[in-house]
């Protein structure tokens, strides 16, 4: 029969079956087709063939136009006829349907492909989040709250209040590790000098955003003239973002 194929090579589809969409069989001449994944079929001339993968035995091949074979679409229902063709779909048999529409990811009104980006840069970036309040400053460095975790991150905000009080010519700085509380910190930048004199009040409101490109853990460090304790405070917040 006419019909028939054997050691052939399927014609290239845009969409088939069971990937694009779901073919299921309804009786010994037609089959269901349902999911259809970004397309839908307007004509019959989009079902290119059927292959049919019985349970046991040998598949075979109907493609539609040729030999005297016919598949008309109707609401997604396949309905076969044509050269001989008598009942060639039985229940428990598996079925993958070609079929031809807009190629994926093409958009046919500009002539272009799309392309979708699940990760884009815009929206690569953290909320700020309170990450320590320091009521004590001092004349040596400390750690101003715990490392940060900034993989995957390239850019580090922090935003500091200092409350000013008794503390003199307070000094903040960076530092990378290359491991998760490792003993080693390299400094990215120069120290910053927060202020310079003792006031009262919220003395200090200022925003700094550092590159820390592919260190993978960062320590914020501070220290004051004063010697000991004293009541001045420090505070902030941080938020991490990906950039070129």
């Amino acid at each position: 029969m006419g019909y028939l194929r054997h050691e052939i090579t399927l014609p290239p589809v845009n969409y088939k079956s069971p990937a694009d969409l779901t073919a299921t069989y309804t009786s010994a001449v037609t089959i269901t087709l349902s999911s259809l994944t970004g397309f839908t079929i307007s004509n019959s001339a989009q079902i290119k063939y059927i292959v049919v993968i019985p349970v046991s035995g040998a598949a075979t091949v109907y493609f539609n136009f040729l030999d005297g074979v016919k598949i008309i679409e109707s609401s997604n229902v396949l309905t076969i006829s044509g050269n001989g063709i008598s009942t060639p779909f039985v229940t428990g048999d598996v079925y993958e349907v070609g079929i031809n529409d807009q190629a994926k990811g093409y958009d046919p009104s500009t002539q272009t492909w799309k392309f979708s980006n699940y990760t884009p840069e815009w929206e690569h970036y953290t909320d700020a989040e309170s990450w320590v309040t320091q009521s004590a400053l001092y004349d040596s460095y400390q750690d101003l709250g715990s490392e940060i975790d900034v993989r995957t991150y390239t850019r580090l905000g922090a935003y500091l209040v200092g409350s000013a009080s008794n503390c003199q010519n307070v000094d903040l700085k960076i530092l990378g590790k290359h491991e998760s509380a490792g003993s080693y910190e390299y400094e990215i930048e120069a120290v910053k000098r927060l202020w310079n004199l003792s006031g009262s009040g919220d003395d200090y409101r200022y925003y700094y955003e550092y590159d820390v490109g592919t260190i993978p853990y960062i320590q914020f460090q501070f220290k004051s003239a004063d010697t000991g304790s004293s009541t001045g405070s420090l505070s902030m917040h941080i938020d991490k973002k990906w950039r070129n």
